[in-house]
């Protein structure tokens, strides 16, 4: 197959990411660039529908359609289409969704400083490797067998509990060092 970009076509410009472009003939519609048309003549299309394909807020892309047919695009297939573009788009946000969380999880894995996650009564349910290997656990499983306070002095654990964990329940976040 050929990749097209969306630069080499003028009718690109005029979508919208709430509006559906429908074409019955693209040889006589005069809203479709000469590229277009050209494309269209190539692959022997008459009918084009081009239907965004939004998540949320973002538009993410675009479904294009084409046909044979002159009129091809009736109510009916555009609400089965509309629906396999919403889908689509569905997919497409969750693959992203899921490829930042990977970069977000590696970041965390591969960072220098001590990393966990715990639950507000202090049962660690992830600790990174650089604080495994600082308080010298072997193994991310073995992490899970502990709880937060196991890793403070005395002294640290008063601190952390009369002024860190005050300050993440009010502000959201604590800055600083123990």
């Amino acid at each position: 197959g050929v990749r097209l970009t969306a630069e080499q076509f003028a009718l690109m410009d005029a979508l919208s990411p709430d509006v559906t472009f429908i074409s019955a003939d693209v040889h006589t519609d005069a809203r479709i660039d000469p590229a277009t048309r050209e494309v269209m003549r190539q692959s022997g299309g008459v009918s084009l529908a081009i239907i965004p394909m939004v998540a949320g807020r973002e538009w993410l892309g675009a479904l294009l359609l084409s046909s044979k047919e002159a009129g091809y695009f009736d109510a009916h297939k555009l609400y089965l289409y509309q629906n396999l573009a919403e889908q689509g788009a569905a997919a497409l946000q969750a693959a992203r969704l899921l490829e930042e969380q990977q970069q977000l999880a590696a970041l965390i894995e591969n960072s220098s400083d001590f990393i966990a996650l715990a639950t507000f009564e202090g049962q660690v349910l992830y600790m990174n490797a650089a604080g495994r290997e600082l308080v010298g656990l072997e193994s991310a499983e073995e992490a899970l067998n502990t709880t937060i306070p196991d890793y403070f002095s005395p002294e640290e654990l008063a601190y952390t509990q009369e002024h860190v964990i005050p300050a993440v329940m009010a502000e959201g976040r604590w800055v600083g060092e123990l």
